[in-house]
């Protein structure tokens, strides 16, 4: 777990945020508000769970947010109890929503600093340019100060949450009043025509709300954190508006939702030349996988998780279909799935989809998944994505040829020096 404690005088309206916690390192192997409220009975303190999807309240934020052993689940969402009935204190999906609505949100100086540390992290790991999958307002009005005070070093895709105030920490009133903003918000390197949908949960253990497929072809439309029919409806009149859509989708049950709701939008719009995304892009039902391509959909594959081993992955067993989907003609991208890790290093991602069983694909493929297609998904095709005449010089210099090491090798790649719009803004010490 990483807590940071802050003095009683620094803390936020005297609240403790904290990430992360697994439910296998508590003593009884399972998460319990118990031990919080022995160190910290009058305080309230909320900590995310490693998923990000979940979290762990003590009693004193559950207090403040009035949920208590009577409270009911609410849709898309579980409040977790002990044997006694008393709550756990932890809050599945949509259920943690309960809690984060009433938690001070960070200050303006502290959002601005943590973007600058972003970009200089990215700088250090060779990455000039990103799709940025979930911001709130005070992220997009920090982002747009900052390139317009030359400060920002990193070309951006911004995509606003929508439809899920649990992750993305707005109502969805305060989601559209961003997305409204976002022709004012536009500047040079970074764009906020993207909006971020989540249709599933995570398929970590111990808490899996995933959504798949049973046996007949079902899912289990109480565990999804958008209906169906909204999802459909907001992607047809998003596309209308020029936005570029990415759904978070893990289990097949989720990825059919997905790709249901693309054929609706399809079948009123036709083709308006924007790819929608699925994010993570875990697993398909053979009827599904040959779908993709003829929709013009973009399987963004975030592979960071391959390096967390042990019993709480093992769910993951034959993720990530590389090989098949590169088969049927599909777009990938990479997404580092950063909250998973402590950096965006994509290089042992990269190495691991040339060591991925059946599944495997070659290095050219994957350099082509990491940068090209990343580039012209993003609308950036023209400037960005390779070294060409008339592009951007946005280039990196490693510490070994890939094409001459193994695939473990290239997962150990070091960045030397970052060059970004042909000045250099990162050389490694």
């Amino acid at each position: 777990m990483r807590l940071w404690l802050f003095p009683e005088s620094k803390r936020p309206d005297g609240w403790i945020i904290a990430d992360v916690y697994r439910g296998d390192n508590f003593p009884d192997g399972y998460a319990d508000r118990k031990f919080l409220d022995e160190a910290f009975p009058d305080t309230p303190v909320y900590i995310r769970e490693w998923s990000y999807h979940h979290g762990l309240a003590n009693s004193k934020a559950l207090e403040i947010a009035g949920v208590d052993r009577d409270t009911p689940d609410p849709d898309g969402g579980k409040i977790l109890h002990r044997d006694d009935g008393e709550l756990t204190g932890e809050l599945l999906a949509g259920a943690t929503w309960l809690v984060t609505q009433h938690m001070p949100p960070l200050s303006e100086e502290a959002v601005r600093q943590a973007l600058l540390d972003t970009a200089a992290l990215c700088a250090e790991y060779g990455i000039t340019s990103v799709q940025d999958a979930g911001i709130t307002e005070t992220m997009a009005l920090q982002l747009h100060a900052l390139d317009q005070e030359g400060l920002w070093n990193l070309r951006t895709l911004a995509h606003v949450f929508w439809g899920n105030p649990a992750v993305s920490m707005m109502s969805i009133e305060q989601s559209e009043e961003t997305i409204a903003k976002r022709a004012e918000l536009r500047s040079p390197r970074i764009s906020f025509d993207g909006v971020k949908l989540l249709i599933d949960g995570s398929p970590l253990q111990p808490h899996h709300t995933d959504v798949q497929l049973d046996g007949h072809g079902h899912f289990d439309r109480s565990k999804l954190y958008t209906s169906p029919e909204t999802i459909a409806a907001a992607l047809t009149r998003f596309d209308i508006e020029g936005l570029h859509v990415k759904m978070h989708a893990v289990g097949t049950g989720a990825n059919r939702v997905a790709l249901d709701a693309i054929s609706a939008m399809r079948k009123v719009n036709g083709q308006s030349g924007l790819m929608p995304e699925i994010a993570h892009s875990l697993y398909f039902s053979p009827e599904d996988l040959v779908r993709l391509e003829p929709l013009g959909v973009v399987a963004e594959m975030s592979p960071a998780i391959w390096q967390i081993k042990g019993p709480l992955t093992e769910s993951l067993a034959g993720a990530w279909p590389f090989r098949s989907l590169l088969n049927h003609g599909v777009t990938m991208t990479i997404g580092s799935d950063w909250v998973m890790l402590p950096s965006p290093n994509l290089f042992p991602a990269i190495g691991g989809m040339l060591d991925h069983g059946d599944e495997s694909i070659s290095l050219a493929d994957a350099l082509e998944i990491a940068t090209r297609n990343g580039a012209t998904v993003a609308g950036w095709g023209d400037t960005a994505g390779s070294i060409e005449v008339g592009k951007m010089a946005d280039m990196i210099v490693l510490d070994r040829n890939l094409f001459a090491v193994s695939p473990e090798q290239v997962g150990k790649t070091r960045v030397l020096k970052t060059i970004f719009e042909g000045r250099e803004i990162y050389t490694a010490q």
